[in-house]
């Protein structure tokens, strides 16, 4: 099971990358402009938040959470299969969103198994290739297709998405019999109780800020490539780039977690993303973005790393996996919904130059809040640990 799970991350994880970089591109030869887009991607975003938290009460009624993920598999190839008929930029959104529910839920489920199977303190040995299957999917497929126009590029992006999602089936196909709970069950009293946690709302605001301009990277920066005149493999090599350091910020994440505070490293978290979108919006040259995206080491690695130290202060181990689904809720879908509307707007209005200023202004809001709310963190520690 750990081995066929580390092939399904690697082409979940690979494919999910190619869509975000590239479809971009098709979107845009279909008639989409910068806006919709960021809408588009949105919309996607909110579809997520409604299915991991339906996936809370849903998947402790099942006996199989193998049978699930082969569903949820399932339906991820057959509207990946639908896609490349889409004839216009709605048709194609619509079967994005349709998409979105199987897409959200397939890697809690898996995560889950994974964990059952080996225990949480080697997890991280499989969930790994999936970042490396991130990394990897988007630079071969931006090299592979850097002598065709944007518009190709991303028409071939639909048809390859297709291919990885169904080896995703395959190997869900092969764990169709485990029989791991898929996610721990949590009231909803539950989750109200832990929102008025003091400190745990200012918390998830600063992180969802700091997602919002995360996620202006993730969809806009081919964009943003491509308005410069710069070829395909750039955002697949800047891709590489960042998650090669993001594998570097979890390998180190314990040894810094051990000798400044995790508050501390989300201050450093800030200013050097803010140093990083800055540079993004003025640096015209490819090699130069590709180098600035290194600095998601601090962006994702560290910055996540320090988010679960900071989280499991917040509750007990009986509140951990309601605090998780707060968190994906919050901050990857809140701060993902503001970060793809948001970005979108401001790329209509100037481009990627508005887009990343934004994004480094929503850095500098986030390094406020987190000033200002910080000592209630502290505060909680304390009554955790009384």
């Amino acid at each position: 099971m750990p081995r066929l799970s580390a092939v399904l991350y690697f082409a979940y994880f690979a494919a999910a990358g190619i869509a975000v970089t590239y479809w971009p591109y098709h979107m845009e030869a279909l008639g989409l402009d910068d806006a919709d887009i960021g809408a588009v991607f949105g919309v996607r975003t909110a579809i997520a938040i409604a299915s991991q938290l339906a996936l809370i009460v849903i998947s402790p009624r099942l006996q199989r959470s193998g049978v699930l993920l082969l569903a949820l598999a399932g339906w991820t190839l057959l509207t990946a299969i639908a896609m490349p008929f889409a004839s216009t930029g709605v048709l194609l959104a619509a079967l994005f969103w349709s998409q979105s529910p199987s897409q959200a839920t397939l890697v809690p489920v898996l995560d889950t198994m994974v964990v059952t199977a080996v225990g949480a303190t080697a997890y991280g040995r499989y969930r790994r290739w999936g970042s490396l299957g991130y990394g990897a999917g988007v630079a071969t497929f931006g090299l592979l297709t850097q002598h065709l126009s944007h518009s190709r590029a991303g028409e071939l992006s639909i048809p390859t998405f297709a291919l990885l999602a169904g080896l995703v089936l395959l190997a869900a196909f092969a764990l169709r019999g485990e029989s791991a709970p898929a996610v721990a069950h949590h009231e909803p009293p539950s989750l109200r109780k832990l929102a008025a946690t003091p400190g745990l709302l200012p918390f998830l605001a600063f992180n969802a800020v700091h997602w919002a301009a995360i996620t202006v990277f993730n969809v806009f920066f081919p964009l943003h490539t491509k308005a410069l005149g710069l070829g395909n493999a750039t955002p697949g090599i800047a891709v590489l780039v960042a998650v090669l350091a993001e594998f570097g910020a979890f390998w180190a994440a314990g040894r810094l977690l051990q000798a400044r505070s995790a508050t501390f490293w989300l201050v450093i978290v800030t200013l050097t993303s803010a140093l990083r979108w800055v540079g993004t919006a003025l640096v015209p040259d490819s090699n130069a973005l590709i180098a600035l995206q290194a600095l998601h080491f601090f962006s994702f690695g560290i910055w996540l790393s320090a988010v679960m130290d900071i989280l499991g202060r917040f509750g007990g181990p009986a509140e951990r996996g309601s605090l998780q689904a707060m968190l994906f809720a919050a901050v990857f879908g809140l701060g993902g919904i503001l970060g793809s509307v948001g970005g979108g707007w401001l790329m209509k209005w100037d481009g990627g130059r508005a887009a990343f200023f934004g994004a480094a202004v929503a850095e500098v809001l986030a390094l406020i809040g987190l000033v200002l709310s910080r000592h209630r963190w502290r505060q909680t520690a304390a009554t955790a640990a009384t």
